[in-house]
C-alpha cells in the first residue's frame, strides 16, 4: 500500500539555534530537532481596540491535520527550512505533542535550548531560559507561539547551519518567496524535484547538526 508522503517548506528570517532547536540548555547536541517556538498563529489588529487571535503556521496546521496519522506512522510528514535561498534544514516529523505537553512542569524536553515557557495551571509563563530569544517583554511574539499550540519533534533530520548548501535555481523558482509556507505531496514533480536536491547533501539516515548562523549571538526571530 502506498504510503502518503508531504513536505512542508518556509523561510526563516534568522538561524539562532532555538526554532529549530537541536541544542540543550548547555549547547550540546542532542540527537533530536524540535520545532516548539516561532511559526505559529496571527494577531490581526482590525482596529486600535479590537484584534482577532489566528491559529494557524506551520506547528499547528501540521499538528492538526496529521498528529495522529505520525503517530501510527501512517504518513511521513517532512519540514525544510530555507535561510537565504539556502538548505538550513530538513527533518522528518517523527512525533507531534501539544505545547501543553511540551512545556509542562514534568517535560523530558525541560533540558532543551527552547524551552523557554512553562505551562501550569492553564497558563503559559516565559521562564528565564535563553532570555534574548522572545524575551519577556516580546509578549505578542509569546501569543504568536502560543497559537501554534503544536511542537514538532524530528530523531531523523540533517540541521546544516552554518554549512547550509545552495539550492538550484530549478528549485528556487517554486519555493516560497516570503512568510509563507508551501507543501509538496509525494508523487508530483515538486515533491521529486525537492527530494532530488536534499539527496545531494544527505542520505537521510545519519543525523548531522552543525552550529547555527547566530547562535552565539543568541538573536531573535522576526517571524
Amino acid at each position: 500500500m502506498f504510503k502518503e508522503s508531504i513536505i512542508y517548506a518556509y523561510r526563516l528570517t534568522s538561524d539562532s539555534g532555538s526554532a529549530p532547536c537541536i541544542y540543550d540548555l548547555n549547547g550540546n547536541p542532542t540527537g533530536l530537532l524540535t520545532l516548539a517556538c516561532c511559526k505559529g498563529g496571527q494577531i490581526r489588529h482590525k482596529d486600535t481596540k479590537n484584534e482577532k487571535e489566528i491559529k494557524t503556521g506551520l506547528r499547528h496546521t501540521i499538528g492538526k491535520k496529521y498528529k495522529e496519522a505520525i503517530s501510527t506512522k501512517q504518513i511521513d510528514v517532512f519540514v525544510m527550512g530555507i535561510y537565504k535561498d539556502k538548505l538550513l534544514y530538513f527533518a522528518k516529523i517523527t512525533d507531534v505533542l501539544s505545547m501543553r505537553e511540551y512545556f509542562a512542569p514534568t517535560s523530558p524536553f525541560k533540558n532543551r535550548h527552547d524551552f523557554i515557557y512553562e505551562f501550569s495551571s492553564g497558563v503559559y509563563k516565559r521562564n528565564d531560559n535563553n532570555p534574548d530569544f522572545h524575551s519577556k517583554v516580546e509578549i505578542e511574539k509569546h501569543r504568536h507561539d502560543w497559537l501554534g499550540e503544536y511542537a514538532l519533534i524530528s530523531d531523523c533530520f540533517a540541521y546544516f547551519g552554518k554549512k547550509c548548501e545552495n539550492f538550484s535555481k530549478e528549485l528556487i523558482d517554486i519555493l516560497p518567496k516570503y512568510q509563507e509556507n508551501k507543501h509538496y505531496k509525494g508523487g508530483f514533480l515538486y515533491f521529486e524535484l525537492i527530494w532530488k536536491e536534499v539527496s545531494k547533501f544527505w542520505d537521510f539516515k545519519k543525523n548531522i547538526q552543525n552550529e547555527p548562523h547566530d547562535y552565539r549571538q543568541n538573536k531573535s526571530c522576526n517571524g
